[in-house]
């Protein structure tokens, strides 16, 4: 048996059925593959397949004639499907800004003071006063990744082909992600971004009004009192429809909700079949699994704000595919193994730019924990 990913319920707004999406998008790969010379694969039903249903169009180069391996762009139909997936596998293209790049680089207004009003008597002048910006630059990096595939290939297994590799692309894409988004450093790991968690560690905790310091160390000495620090320290103006806590899974129910079990009035029939989307003090809780499973010395836990209005993400698109015979991976010649080799690329960048500072707290406040 054959489970399909429903994309088109779950993550997809397209009226095709998701067995029949999963079959469409398995033979164009098995046609793309095809129609790459480097790879020395014949699949004439795939191709004649593709053709017939505006997937490919060999005459002008498009969807698969790649003749170098050197990757095809992915068709919008299922370029929709990456990126809904991405979304339903990430969190940052969910909570932050999301911002179309139609070149590698790309700057945003970003506003910085607001107009000031004055008293000012009868018939005297106004003072003026001016809204001030300065630019957010996002620059888009190449973001890859490299799998393989058996070399026998047909339409017999198109479904299951198509359903495993779009979506094992869509989720490494999204974990990358979400890992520079909120756990980058700077580094080349990272492809230079600084996320969220790493923003804020730049505050002093228990300084700066947004960076909240724990009542511990440990995860167990956490108090509902420092939860409410933090929600009190966000901004009223962040304080918006979409403001949310992001926290790891097992640190939401080994904290968040013992947390919230112990303050009483909690109904057993809730406990027992817990609810669609977690809530605490009245917010969303978004679980993103690359936020820490374990705790540890002044280490920021969990996050919470409007991450709309924090930071930007420049999304270049131009998602592609490449197959390959001749490549090598991990050291491994596909040729010598009769596999083939998959490379699926795409582009963005992502810019935390609003984060507070050690006197004024921003659209994003954390909890950290002690030192010891």
């Amino acid at each position: 048996e054959i489970r399909i990913r429903d994309w088109s319920s779950d993550v997809c707004s397209s009226d095709l059925d998701p067995a029949v999406l999963a079959y469409r998008f398995g033979m164009w790969a098995i046609a793309t593959i095809s129609e790459t010379k480097s790879c020395g694969y014949s699949n004439p039903q795939a191709v004649r397949y593709c053709l017939d249903n505006g997937l490919l169009n060999v005459a002008h180069g498009e969807g698969g004639s790649d003749t170098t391996g050197s990757g095809v762009l992915v068709p919008d139909e299922f370029g929709t499907s990456l990126i809904l997936l991405r979304e339903a596998y990430g969190v940052a293209r969910r909570l932050f800004s999301v911002i179309p790049m139609s070149s590698d680089t790309r700057s945003e207004p970003r506003q910085l003071t607001n107009l000031t009003a004055y008293f000012t008597g009868e018939n005297a002048a106004g003072t003026e006063s001016n809204l001030t910006f300065d630019n957010v630059t996002l620059v888009a990096k190449k973001l890859m990744v490299l799998a393989r595939l058996s070399n026998e290939l047909n339409a017999d297994n198109a479904i299951a082909l198509g359903d495993r590799l779009i979506g094992e692309i869509a989720w490494a894409f999204a974990n990358k992600e979400d890992e520079c988004a909120f756990n980058g450093d700077g580094t080349s790991t990272y492809g230079g971004m600084t996320g969220v968690r790493s923003r804020l560690a730049e505050l002093t905790a228990g300084t700066a009004p947004g960076l909240i310091l724990g009542s511990g160390n440990l995860w167990s000495e956490l108090t509902l009192s420092d939860f409410n620090n933090v929600a009190g320290a966000l901004p009223q103006y962040a304080d918006v429809p979409g403001a949310a806590w992001v926290c790891h899974k097992t640190f939401y129910y080994s904290v968040m909700q013992k947390l919230a079990l112990a303050s009483g009035g909690t109904q057993a029939m809730e406990v027992m079949n817990g609810v669609e989307v977690p809530v605490f003090l009245g917010y969303p809780v978004i679980v993103s699994q690359v936020y820490p499973s374990t705790q540890a010395n002044s280490q920021i836990p969990v996050t919470f704000g409007a991450y709309n209005l924090a930071a930007k993400f420049g999304n270049r698109g131009q998602e592609q595919i490449a197959f390959s015979t001749q490549a090598v991976i991990g050291g491994e010649s596909m040729w010598e193994r009769d596999q083939i080799g998959v490379r699926g690329t795409e582009r963005f960048d992502i810019v935390v730019h609003d984060y507070g500072t050690n006197s004024v707290a921003g659209p994003i406040v954390g909890l950290q924990t002690a030192a010891s």
